[in-house]
């Protein structure tokens, strides 16, 4: 799928992989979204290949990783299908993650458990956390609740990021030294006070 670009976003784009002073000062000032801080935490720890699926939750940062020239994105329709492409990738040299929803995530755990975990593939997933926090929709609070008890009882570590980026660092680390699936929630409370 196509992406267009507009000139704003190009300007983003362009003052983000700047390394002058000037557009360092205003990046810092431009870029202290946590979409922004994500990206250039992903960006920090080698990650190179991703896919996404929709989310509203999170809409601002697919757009903005599909448009980061240092990354190559693949849209995908399912979790599962997102999982192998993710396994395929690394084999082939790769650094992969998964740009997701909390129900998707509910989607691919067993594609997590038998294919991830069983061949040790390192597996960043990020996923917008419904049916946590001031969730709306009642239909998503029964997994959302549920989610953590569900990756313990399969041992695949998670953390929650509520209002600080600098966390997912540590998830980033992990999930290196690890060679094993790592899920970040990425809580609605993150993107408050935008």
């Amino acid at each position: 799928m196509k992406v267009n670009t507009t000139a704003d976003e190009k300007q983003t784009i362009q003052l983000l992989h700047s390394g002058s002073h000037n557009d360092r000062c205003l990046r810092d000032q431009v870029f202290s979204q946590p979409e922004i801080r994500i990206l250039r935490i992903l960006r920090k720890f080698g990650y190179d290949f991703g896919v996404t699926l929709p989310c509203n939750k999170i809409k601002k940062l697919i757009d903005l990783v599909e448009k980061e020239p240092s990354m190559k994105v693949i849209p995908v329709t399912r979790e599962e299908e997102g999982v192998g492409i993710c396994a395929g990738a690394y084999l082939a040299g790769k650094k992969p993650f998964m740009l997701i929803q909390s129900s998707g995530l509910g989607n691919s755990l067993n594609a997590l458990a038998s294919l991830i975990k069983t061949f040790e593939i390192p597996l960043l997933v990020l996923a917008s956390y419904r049916g946590y926090y001031e969730e709306k929709i009642q239909a998503q609070i029964p997994l959302g609740n549920a989610l953590p008890r569900m990756l313990d009882a399969l041992e695949i570590p998670f953390m929650i990021l509520k209002k600080d980026c600098k966390e997912l660092e540590k998830a980033c680390e992990a999930n290196i030294d690890d060679q094993a699936p790592f899920a970040v929630f990425l809580s609605p409370e993150l993107f408050e006070d935008v």
